[in-house]
């Protein structure tokens, strides 16, 4: 099915690794236009590369931690900036891009910036991918320490590597490219990165919630599971309605004896219809459904 016959990435390993199904989903799907905390990180991503070039880290997008960071650990100048690489894998290539590595003594150094504010959604793979390149583009390094930096809450996680590891790096790497290759089923794996994943609500998870009696602890895990991609098409539909009603001046939206209403902090919530304003409201939002209606059978009609 898949089309990775001449080259994979880390993203495309990352996404296989976390959700067969997604992967699945991002090459047989159109994909989705790019969300405004993709479009931040990729201009956070130039600026930073654009200060190192330029051996000025004065005006980049770093705190304290992370400038210190730079001027400590990595140090100027900068080897490898946004160094593209490729691994050989038998079947296939690994291609990927370094943010920032530089090489002293028989020691590397790998930093790799991230937009978000914690690990959460961070896959350390990346980093071993990353030390098993620079470890075969460099023989005499014994050693290498890898950095997670990021951006949105200026601190960093570290990751120490020996040579003896990029044997076992690309070992993992040669098992996981056969696992997607020989994949005929991409089974679903729902969990926490079902809240970020932008193929859920194709993801037949959604399709088939039910919910199931709970007897045992993993009954209650699987439910769990499954409930993270529900969360996430819910949470989408938040934004959907909240975004209708932000765009016609409209603070809430009733029907029957319920309703969902913007908070002060431009949340949506939900609740009951429990005074005139509010059935005020629920009549406003009817007239305004109708005139919609309207609109739509004068331009069937034309």
């Amino acid at each position: 099915m898949n089309d990775i016959t001449d080259h994979v990435s880390f993203s495309s390993l990352s996404r296989y690794r976390k959700c067969p199904a997604s992967f699945r989903a991002y090459y047989s799907e159109p994909h989705t236009i790019p969300t405004a905390a993709m479009v931040s990180g990729q201009e956070n991503h130039r600026a930073i590369a654009k200060a190192l070039a330029a051996n000025d880290i004065s005006k980049a997008p770093l705190g304290p931690r992370l400038r210190a960071l730079v001027t400590n650990v990595l140090k100027l100048p900068v080897q490898m900036i946004e160094k593209s690489f490729e691994i050989d894998i038998v079947t296939t290539k690994l291609s990927g891009a370094i943010d920032a590595a530089n090489v002293h003594g028989n020691t590397g150094i790998i930093v790799d910036w991230k937009s978000s504010a914690g690990a959460a959604s961070t896959d350390s793979f990346q980093l071993r991918l990353y030390t098993l390149s620079l470890f075969r583009t460099f023989p005499a390094l014994k050693n290498i320490r890898g950095y997670f930096a990021y951006l949105g809450s200026d601190h960093f996680d570290t990751y120490d590597f020996i040579r003896e590891d990029a044997e076992i790096i690309h070992t993992e790497l040669t098992d996981l490219v056969d696992e997607i290759l020989s994949d005929d089923t991409y089974k679903p794996r729902p969990g926490p990165q079902c809240q970020s994943c932008q193929n859920a609500e194709s993801c037949i998870i959604i399709k088939e919630y039910r919910l199931t009696k709970v007897d045992t602890p993993e009954q209650a895990i699987e439910l769990a599971r499954r409930t993270f991609a529900l969360e996430n098409v819910v949470e989408k539909a938040r934004t959907l309605i909240k975004d209708y009603l932000l765009n016609n001046g409209l603070d809430s939206i009733a029907f029957d004896d319920a309703k969902m209403y913007l908070s002060t902090a431009v949340s949506l919530r939900s609740g009951k219809i429990r005074t005139p304003k509010e059935k005020k409201a629920a009549e406003n939002i009817a007239a305004l459904s109708a005139v919609s209606q309207a609109q739509e059978s004068v331009k069937e009609a034309a």
